[in-house]
């Protein structure tokens, strides 16, 4: 019977240090998750001094959510995404250019549609 006590002991102080543990690693993986979305790419550029003040009117897309419509496609996008941000926005950015091509054709649009990669 002193076993079985000493024994349920030890087990449940091993699984309250796993626990502390865990709880330090979620804040430590919340900390840093606040700090990759706050990556220039969540701010809308300044278009004013990207493109000028011309005449000539200019329809400017920013995807907002790359990261999260990538993962939705594909499980590889949603592993590597944490890896590499930049290389999984550029895929869904040049992916959508195509998509938007194709759709525009449909309604007879001629248009030039281009991924142009701001500063």
């Amino acid at each position: 019977m002193g076993l079985l006590l000493l024994s349920n002991a030890v087990l449940l102080l091993f699984l309250g240090w796993r626990t502390l543990r865990l709880q330090r690693l979620a804040r430590m993986l919340a900390e840093q998750l606040q700090t990759v979305r706050h990556v220039p790419y969540d701010e809308a550029p300044d278009l004013e001094r990207l493109l000028g003040s011309g005449e000539r009117p200019v329809v400017v897309m920013d995807i907002l959510n790359a990261l999260e419509l990538a993962s939705k496609q594909s499980w590889f996008a949603d592993k590597l995404g944490g890896l590499a941000p930049g290389m999984i926005r550029t895929l869904v950015y040049d992916q959508t250019a195509k998509v938007i091509s194709r759709e525009l054709v449909k309604f007879g649009v001629q248009a030039q549609v281009t991924v142009h990669r701001a500063a």
